[in-house]
């Protein structure tokens, strides 16, 4: 009847299916990531998770979880006949656990990259070519370029994906000392990007070498988050060998190019994907998208793994039960089992109307 029909409320569809038993939560919340995922990586790793490759891997935890519970519990209900329980059992089990735990949590590193993106900011003195660049990365005529110094007065900035890696590019107004009130506020929001962005390009002019002006924008800059790229590798005569540029950078990823003839943009993704995913790029070869939530979780679970073991066969049976319970309820919430009401309703808030 008309009197019993309403809106679907956020996340409702995609909730019955997770109260019916059609989807773990783990695979309910990879429907919002799906829809949020700002690239085609992760898209990919949100449409694995929604396939259940997390919920897979959470449910042989739990199954470990539970065979140690059930071996401490027939050893504590029934000592005469069942005796102490196999320590050493338990620890090969528990190392087996945590070590899984270790790659799924460093997953959930590696995707947060492909979840929430990067910020890069392109920066330099003015007329090195920082606009050019960033018209090239986007393959657009996105800023204005000139001769003339001091163009960008303000942070020009735009979205797109380097292999695979969401990235907010910002291009700076060129640093110099400036008396014209428009350029300094420009010149100060470019200190400001700066030091909030992720990753920082400093850009040098190959035909003008290295100034003092380049390398007091240098010293701003963390080591770690930083890439150098000479432009103007193009011009006859340049002031910049690589012998110099090593000693004044030393550590830091330099790369040559062109934007006249657009050489080095290959060399630029590839240092900004190494850089963005340093220490990070797989070993184990363990593609998941992990959310906050589920991180924070595997963190408790994991700690309370690791107290287990330390305490296998120095305390009582009952105390042990109690981490290896406490870890067993942290991966409940993860798929779901033993969740509250109120906080299935705070994560099904966060969808669309219709999912």
């Amino acid at each position: 009847m008309a009197e019993d029909i309403r809106p679907a409320g956020p996340g409702e569809f995609t909730r019955l299916a997770f109260l019916n038993g059609r989807l773990d939560l783990s695979q309910a919340e990879a429907v919002i990531d799906v829809i949020r995922s700002k690239s085609d990586k992760g898209m990919r790793l949100a449409l694995r998770q929604l396939q259940g490759t997390n919920a897979h891997y959470i449910a042989a935890l739990e199954d470990g979880l539970t065979w140690i519970n059930a071996m401490l519990e027939a050893s504590l209900d029934f000592p005469d006949e069942v005796g102490d329980p196999d320590y050493d059992e338990i620890r090969q089990r528990i190392d087996a656990m945590l070590d899984q735990l270790d790659k799924m949590l460093a997953a959930a590193k590696r995707s947060q990259v492909y979840y929430e993106g990067v910020s890069v900011a392109i920066c330099g003195k003015p007329n090195v070519g920082k606009s050019s660049w960033l018209n090239i990365l986007l393959q657009k005529e996105k800023a204005i370029v000139t001769d003339i110094p001091g163009t960008t007065r303000d942070v020009i900035e735009d979205y797109l994906n380097i292999r695979g890696i969401p990235v907010k590019l910002m291009d700076t107004a060129g640093i110099r000392a400036s008396e014209e009130p428009v350029e300094k506020i420009g010149v100060t929001r470019s200190y400001q990007v700066i030091e909030q962005a992720d990753l920082v390009i400093l850009m040098l002019d190959a035909a003008a070498g290295v100034t003092p002006e380049d390398m007091k924008i240098y010293e701003l800059i963390d080591r770690d988050r930083l890439i150098v790229l000479v432009n103007k590798e193009d011009v006859r005569e340049k002031k910049l060998d690589e012998k110099a540029l090593r000693e004044l950078f030393p550590g830091v990823k330099i790369i040559h190019g062109s934007a006249l003839e657009m050489t080095g943009l290959t060399q630029l993704e590839t240092a900004i994907e190494e850089a963005v995913l340093s220490g990070q790029l797989e070993t184990d070869n363990l593609e998941l998208m992990i959310n906050a939530r589920q991180q924070s979780l595997l963190e408790r679970a994991h700690r309370h793994l690791q107290d287990t073991r330390a305490a296998l066969g120095s305390v009582p049976l009952d105390c042990l039960g109690v981490d290896t319970m406490a870890a067993l309820e942290a991966l409940g919430e993860i798929s779901g089992k033993n969740l509250k009401e109120e906080a299935i309703d705070r994560i099904f808030q966060e969808f669309c109307i219709g999912k």
